[in-house]
């Protein structure tokens, strides 16, 4: 069990802990301040009983060093490691302050509203963005779930447009990257993990090999869990077919491409939802009528027509 600070000694190194803000089965993440610049962290604390153990130790150094190579703004930042009084390995991170995907998507449904389109692009967007930095780096993150994208606010960034899971100044972070893996410094060879619904069908076995397309796997389950059954489902199910191919394979070869076509989709569908809202009974007419004229164009020229004409 993680032990947590005392009301006799709320601090870890120089912070003072101020609540704690996700408790889970390996560490306990707080929220705290350093009281000499004022600045809030996150701190995520190893449990007190795996830090007796090796290989849990191991892991959580091997997520310090990975988030030390990552310079970008979609993962989330670390500042600092060190250990506890008690012997516990900590990290101190950039702090998401306003919750995870997860809950906003489940609040979202809760009030009967559907995904926007601009939320939408920018999940595509910063799965992206996290992803190709850290496949940039042959690093595979193994656990993309809504539960790891979180939510931070920016007061630099109020000019965003506000939509129905992002707020204005609010932008996601891919967190945890306890599962992470350096395809640089060791074979894709490991044990299996990752969140069950959005894990890649290869990392449900026990013992398994994985590469980049796990994540790609992954990547395409929390857009389609995130789109459910809204309007966006049909536009996306060519994109998310291939990305949730059971073979890896069969799956989208890079982040890079699996970005390209989410564009194409986004767009195709964007360009269509905008026409009868903007232009409503008459835009929609004249779309038939223009569809109506490109089909006799087509006929007109076609081999049969112009024999038919011919004989007139």
């Amino acid at each position: 069990m993680t032990n947590l600070p005392t009301a006799r000694s709320k601090r870890i190194g120089d912070y003072r802990i101020i609540a704690p803000i996700g408790v889970g089965s390996s560490a306990t993440v707080y929220r705290a301040v350093n009281e000499a610049s004022g600045h809030e962290v996150a701190i995520k604390v190893l449990a007190e009983n795996l830090s007796l153990l090796p290989e849990p130790r191991h892991r959580f150094r091997d997520e310090a060093e990975i988030l030390m190579t990552i310079n970008s703004p979609a993962v989330a930042s670390i500042f600092e490691v060190g250990t506890t009084d008690t012997g516990q390995p900590f990290m101190v991170l950039e702090l998401a302050d306003r919750g995870d995907l997860r809950r906003r998507v489940e609040e979202s449904r809760s009030r009967g509203e559907l995904v926007d389109w601009t939320d939408l692009w920018a999940l595509g967007r910063h799965l992206y963005d996290a992803l190709s930095s850290l496949h940039d780096r042959g690093i595979v993150h193994r656990d993309v779930s809504p539960g790891n994208i979180l939510i931070q606010h920016r007061p630099e960034l109020r000019g965003m447009t506000a939509a129905n899971l992002l707020e204005p100044g609010e932008r996601f972070i891919l967190s945890d990257l306890g599962f992470a893996k350096d395809l640089e410094w060791a074979s894709g060879f490991t044990a299996g993990g990752g969140t069950r619904g959005f894990a890649s069908p290869e990392q449900l076995n026990e013992v398994t090999v994985i590469d980049h397309r796990t994540d790609i796997f992954s990547a395409s389950a929390v857009i389609d869990w995130t789109v459910y059954d809204g309007p966006f489902a049909g536009a996306l199910e060519p994109f998310l077919f291939k990305g949730l191919a059971d073979d890896p394979n069969q799956r989208y070869a890079t982040i890079d491409e699996w970005y390209d076509t989410f564009v194409d989709a986004m767009d195709g569908f964007h360009e269509w939802e905008d026409l009868p809202r903007s232009g409503g009974w008459m835009a929609a007419i004249m779309v038939f009528l223009i569809g109506l004229a490109v089909i006799v164009l087509v006929l007109w020229t076609s081999n049969s027509l112009g024999d038919l004409f011919d004989s007139l």
